[in-house]
């Protein structure tokens, strides 16, 4: 028998439901060198969802260096449109810029976003040890990344992140696997997977 307070519950709890019925989206967002595509795709693997890397699908760095940043964005905005009419279940590692655009943003906000948040020095040391190119804070490859540019970028984005996240999972101290497990239990216990 269902009493007023049980009502209102019930009805709360519908319109949770509602919202995430359809939640087959998972968005990892944060700085480059936060662990995104690493824990992305091994987070895919242990919830058994379809993985997707929006910087891997356009080869970004190649991209930026023969188009540009902006043209980079543009694409960018395709395959946000592109992954928003997908109906599988996935989870997308997405470029650290790509909070900048409200577009973008209005896409992960009808899902689930997931900020894998890294503090300042150790995002510094893994992209300084991480052979990959990244036009945006090396002039060219193998050079140094330049540290204030960095730092700059990590000044603008990080409220942005935290804004948007509608779960923050710390990755200093932790590796892969862990962080993904992490993700996982989240996942489970606020009832968005099985």
């Amino acid at each position: 028998k269902f009493g007023g307070d049980s009502i209102k519950q019930f009805k709360a709890h519908l319109k949770v439901s509602a919202k995430y019925w359809y939640m087959n989206k998972f968005f990892l967002i944060g700085m480059m060198g936060s662990g995104k595509t690493s824990v992305g795709l091994k987070l895919s693997q242990i919830i058994k969802y379809s993985y997707i890397d929006i910087d891997s699908i356009i080869d970004s760095s190649n991209y930026i260096i023969k188009k540009s940043i902006d043209s980079f964005r543009v694409k960018e905005k395709i395959e946000f449109s592109k992954i928003n009419r997908l109906k599988d279940n996935i989870v997308v590692s997405i470029g650290g810029g790509a909070i900048l655009s409200s577009y973008n943003k209005k896409i992960i906000k009808k899902y689930h976003c997931i900020y894998l948040n890294t503090s300042l020095d150790i995002l510094i040391n893994r992209v300084s040890n991480d052979e990959e190119f990244r036009p945006l804070i090396q002039a060219k490859k193998n050079d140094c990344i330049n540290i204030e540019i960095f730092k700059n970028l990590y000044n603008e984005r990080e409220a942005i992140y935290s804004k948007l996240a509608d779960y923050i999972v710390c990755t200093n101290d932790k590796n892969i696997e862990e962080v993904s497990i992490n993700i996982k239990n989240y996942l489970i216990k606020n009832e968005f997977i099985n």
